[in-house]
């Protein structure tokens, strides 16, 4: 997956919060969990953890 793609998910998703910002949440959790983000299933799995 592209950070291109990723981010046009996360502006679709929450245009109003910080994609930096959320991106670098969304890649430490991954990297602590040992898992990769490589498709919108992950980042949508990712997303999804980090909001509750």
């Amino acid at each position: 997956m592209t950070m291109d793609r990723l981010q046009s998910y996360l502006h679709e998703v929450h245009p109003r919060l910080n994609e930096d910002e959320l991106l670098q949440e969304m890649e430490q959790h991954a990297f602590e969990h040992h898992v990769p983000i490589i498709d919108l299933e992950s980042a949508r799995f990712f997303y999804n953890s980090l909001s509750h």
